[in-house]
């Protein structure tokens, strides 16, 4: 018994130093991200409207992303909510086929 106390002990000291380390190395690491997100690459300070600007940007690419993967995830295109039932699938292609018809004449 006596034994295995100073092993939990050797141990529980072991592990607190390493935690110790490891939120040493997790502060500094959260520190240089929060200045690459200060500072641009090229070493230069964002204004306030670069900052929308590139906050625009990546909405927009964002919203292209979401709408390639709709469009590469349905083959015809039909929302990927109406997968649950065939009958509506069914319904959605006939309507669809009807609208292309009608669009075309």
């Amino acid at each position: 018994m006596h034994k295995a106390t100073k092993r939990l002990a050797h141990e529980n000291t072991l592990l607190s130093a390493e935690n110790r380390t490891l939120r040493k190395a997790n502060e500094a690491l959260s520190k240089r991200r929060h200045a690459k997100k200060i500072q641009l690459h090229q070493g230069g300070v964002l204004t306030g409207q670069e900052a929308l600007d590139i906050l625009s940007q990546q909405k927009v690419d964002v919203q292209i992303q979401r709408d390639e993967r709709q469009k590469r995830g349905n083959s015809n295109g039909e929302a990927s909510s109406s997968r649950c039932c065939r009958k509506q699938r069914k319904r959605k292609g006939a309507v669809r086929r009807e609208v292309k018809t009608t669009d075309i004449n």
